[in-house]
């Protein structure tokens, strides 16, 4: 959170998140969430999150891209993943 609000200071353009979710207790991850999201509504900032937790990508993102082999080998909206989960199984099942 504190790295969050360092980057927020500098009123950037783009905010770029690598695992926000990664160690943090389940509860806070909704709570990260809800206070991205909110940032994105209160200051237009785009915000690209790099995640494997599917439930988090659910709560926050519009739309999903899947990488493979360091390229983008797939774009959907969100939604169409919540309907079919084919691609989460494809890209992110091992």
């Amino acid at each position: 959170m504190l790295a969050m609000a360092r980057a927020l200071v500098t009123r950037p353009k783009l905010l770029l998140l690598d695992e926000p979710s990664e160690g943090i207790q389940p509860s806070i991850v909704q709570e990260i969430a809800r206070i991205l999201l909110d940032i994105n509504k209160q200051t237009g900032i785009t915000i690209v999150v790099v995640e494997q937790n599917v439930d988090m990508v659910f709560d926050m993102a519009d739309t999903c891209a899947f990488l493979e082999k360091g390229r983008v080998a797939e774009t959907c909206p969100v939604d169409n993943l919540r309907k079919d989960e084919s691609m989460i199984t494809r890209y992110m099942v091992v």
